[in-house]
């Protein structure tokens, strides 16, 4: 008697496994396993499964684009001499085939905003995945004065946002005018003008038009202008649009800073999760670096490393993240690249001669860490 074959039995994993094992895989395999069956299909695209943070194998600092429509892309964990550690990447094309000045406006968990001027066109990209979306606008330049812009993620909403904020001419006689901010909503899929708050504000250059994002809200060091005995006079300090909330409040940076005659502050960055502010102290010659430890506590204010300006080249070195070893990977505002450790002193660096896509003193640069996200 010939005996049955027993059928196989292929034993099923829990779907909490699976979750926790695709987890753990990199995003183009993802993407491959979409096509395995319908339950990792599902799995890969829900929403929650698309919040968790996948990182590539470091964070990415991307740098202004070029005039051929591509970005570079450097490693901040490898050495800045390592070739490896720079990667070309082609930009996605806008509607129009006008659009010879891209300006890239930040990036925001996951995502990168780019603004092509002559066409009119927001363009919203993840390099990760390839995902591209188009946003109409009509500001033509955003390099106009009086305009500060930024891009942020509200997460009562989970929504992302591009804000401009117009601050108006100064007029004295006037105590208190109001600035016009208008927001597009990638959830509505449009655009709210017309917000006016109050605030006697006035930008400080090209160098700060740019929104930091921290804690739901976009960050500008503006100056405020105050009427003592009807004389202007102007302190700087950083203004705080709330996304949630829609609300524009204040942030005082460190009191002794706001001597002009021995202190210029010069940049404003967000580092390990807290506002920074970078300044010159012009009697000893040193560039600064102070971070306020909690956010909106002035108290908090803290001298975190110094840099000697005999040690910085054409001056100013402004940090943009600390790498996984403690080091400090900043931008030298006379061109270079650098790689500094935790007291500030020169490890590395590349000046912009080395670097062809390094384009002067100015260039915009933002960092990027590769996520899969669930757009509205």
């Amino acid at each position: 008697m010939k005996c049955k074959a027993k059928k196989r039995v292929i034993p099923e994993l829990p779907h909490d496994l699976i979750g926790e094992i695709l987890q753990r895989l990199c995003v183009k395999s993802l993407m491959r396993f979409k096509c395995v069956s319908k339950l990792w299909l599902s799995l890969i695209s829900d929403p929650q499964f698309a919040e968790w943070r996948f990182e590539l194998p470091a964070n990415r600092l991307l740098f202004q684009p070029d005039e051929f429509g591509t970005i570079k892309s450097l490693d901040v964990e490898a050495s800045l001499h390592d070739d490896s550690a720079t990667v070309q990447l082609p930009l996605p094309l806008p509607s129009s085939p006008i659009h010879n000045t891209i300006m890239l406006m930040g990036s925001c968990r996951g995502l990168v905003l780019f603004n092509y001027e002559e066409c009119g066109e927001f363009m919203l990209w993840n390099p990760l995945v390839g995902f591209q979306r188009s946003i109409p606008h009509t500001f033509r330049d955003c390099c106009y004065p009086s305009l500060l812009f930024g891009f942020g993620y509200d997460a009562s909403t989970n929504d992302y946002m591009v804000v401009f904020v117009e601050l108006s001419d100064l007029d004295f006689d006037v105590p208190d005018w109001p600035s016009d901010i208008s927001i597009f909503s990638l959830r509505d899929n449009s655009w709210n003008n017309g917000m006016w708050v109050g605030g006697r504000y006035e930008d400080i250059g090209d160098d700060f038009k740019a929104g930091s994002f921290l804690n739901g809200a976009l960050h500008w060091l503006v100056l405020r202008f105050s009427d003592v005995s009807k004389v202007p006079f102007a302190d700087n300090v950083i203004i705080a649009f709330d996304l949630k909330e829609k609300t524009l409040a204040e942030i005082a940076l460190p009191p002794h800073l706001a001597d002009k005659f021995k202190y210029q502050i010069y940049s404003l960055r967000v580092l390990k999760d807290c506002l920074c502010v970078c300044c010159v102290n012009k009697d000893d010659e040193t560039n600064e670096i102070w971070m306020m430890e909690e956010y909106k506590v002035l108290s908090s204010w803290t001298k975190c490393f110094v840099v000697s300006d005999f040690d910085v080249p054409f001056d100013r070195f402004s940090p943009i993240c600390f790498t996984k070893n403690g080091e400090i990977l900043g931008l030298n505002m006379g061109g270079r690249i650098e790689k500094r450790n935790d007291k500030g002193e020169l490890i590395e660096h590349l000046t912009f001669h080395e670097v062809p896509w390094f384009y002067g003193c100015n260039a915009q640069s933002s960092l990027y860490t590769g996520r899969l996200v669930s757009l509205p």
